[in-house]
């Protein structure tokens, strides 16, 4: 097989991956529309009480009078269907890169796997492309930092069921809370439709420049 063949097979076979991975991706972003609109059609639904005729005390919000259905979804539902989606992201960009790495281990013939290396997750995955593979660009970018974040936040979904302060380092992810929009929380993880939304096409971005990189080898 002459080298130009084999670059041509290889990139054949990243295109089908990256297409593959990307769509998957963007299935989430659909899934997410289609359940967050049912959980507002099931809130238009609840009957609420007359707000001008409750009297708040202290240390009460209006929503402590909304209906059981009501905070069920609020605060049951879209918990476990935001958190559920950050972990099944994090899942598909990490068995993307892991056979990323796999895939080029083999086709460039390198010395060794990405599972040598130390760490674990994508941290160990970025550290084999950049030193193994020279690709380095998609790692200075924004979107990296962005996936760097929602490893922040799986690690917290995972391990600590959303609990801040169980996590490794709840200072490290307070800090990167306060400085990126729709996700909030002093104890207990809070993750916004929009943060969502945000995150799938990032990551899809950072997919995409990775393995734009990757063809170039």
């Amino acid at each position: 097989m002459t080298k130009n063949i084999k670059i041509k097979f290889s990139n054949v076979y990243l295109n089908l991956v990256s297409a593959y991975t990307i769509a998957g991706i963007q299935h989430l972003e659909h899934y997410v529309n289609e359940i967050e609109q049912k959980f507002e059609a099931d809130l238009q639904k609840i009957e609420y009480p007359d707000i001008s005729e409750i009297k708040l005390f202290e240390d009460e919000v209006i929503e402590d009078y909304f209906p059981d259905e009501f905070k069920v979804i609020e605060n049951v539902f879209k918990y476990r269907f935001r958190y559920s989606i950050i972990t099944s992201l994090y899942t598909l960009l990490e068995v993307s890169i892991n056979q990323l790495c796999d895939h080029l281990k083999k086709y460039e013939k390198l010395p060794i796997s990405y599972r040598e290396l130390r760490g674990d997750g994508i941290q160990r995955a970025k550290n084999y492309l950049c030193k193994m593979c020279a690709i380095t660009e998609p790692f200075n970018r924004k979107e990296w930092a962005d996936i760097q974040t929602l490893n922040l936040l799986r690690n917290c979904i995972v391990h600590a069921d959303g609990n801040i302060e169980q996590t490794k380092s709840p200072d490290k992810l307070k800090n990167r809370i306060k400085v990126t929009n729709h996700i909030s929380g002093n104890s207990e993880l809070h993750i916004d439709k929009e943060y969502l939304l945000f995150i799938i096409n990032s990551s899809i971005e950072f997919l995409e420049q990775i393995y734009s990189e990757a063809k170039k080898l």
